[in-house]
This record gives structure tokens, C-alpha cells and sequence, in this order.
């Protein structure tokens, strides 16, 4: 029910949106800010989505929240969001 964009920066290269669900070690690498004392592991790379194909269509886990078009069928299935729950960044 929702489709994004490619965010791009203003140098053109683009701003990495895509969310993978971590699992227990990822979840634990990410919450110690793992991914901006050591940019690039392996650990929280999977789930920040480093290796993921902007260049093609395709589904995936999660998006951020940065830009979203969501169906209204969706929307009205779902209700509104949450306002206390914060982004996925």
C-alpha cells in the first residue's frame, strides 16, 4: 500500500532510505550506534540496507519517512499514524 521514492542528496547521490527488520544483533549494533562508530559494518549495514539497488523497482521491508505515497484503501484500513512513534532513522 505505500511506494517511495529514490531521496537523493544535493550532490546527487542518493540518501539511503531502506529499512531492513534487524534481528536481536542488529537491534542491539544499532540502539549503541553502532553504524556511526564503525560506517559500513556488516552487523548494521544489512539493516541500513547498504547493498540495496536504488536503480530498480522492487519491494521492500520498510521505508523511511522521508517521503511515501500510501493508497487511500490502505490509509483508511490503517487509520492514522501515531504521531508519538519516531522515524525509522
Amino acid at each position: 500500500g505505500v511506494v517511495t521514492p529514490v531521496v537523493r542528496n544535493a550532490d546527487g547521490t542518493v540518501q539511503p532510505t531502506v529499512r531492513r527488520f534487524p534481528n536481536l544483533k542488529q537491534a542491539v549494533a544499532q540502539s549503541l550506534d553502532l553504524h556511526r562508530l564503525r560506517p559500513g559494518n556488516k552487523l548494521t549495514g544489512h539493516y541500513y540496507g547498504l547493498d540495496f539497488d536504488y536503480s530498480q523497482t522492487q519491494p521492500v521491508p520498510s521505508v523511511g519517512t522521508t517521503c511515501y505515497f500510501l493508497r487511500r484503501q490502505a490509509y483508511d484500513q490503517v487509520g492514522v499514524f501515531d504521531e508519538g512513534f519516531p522515524p525509522n532513522f
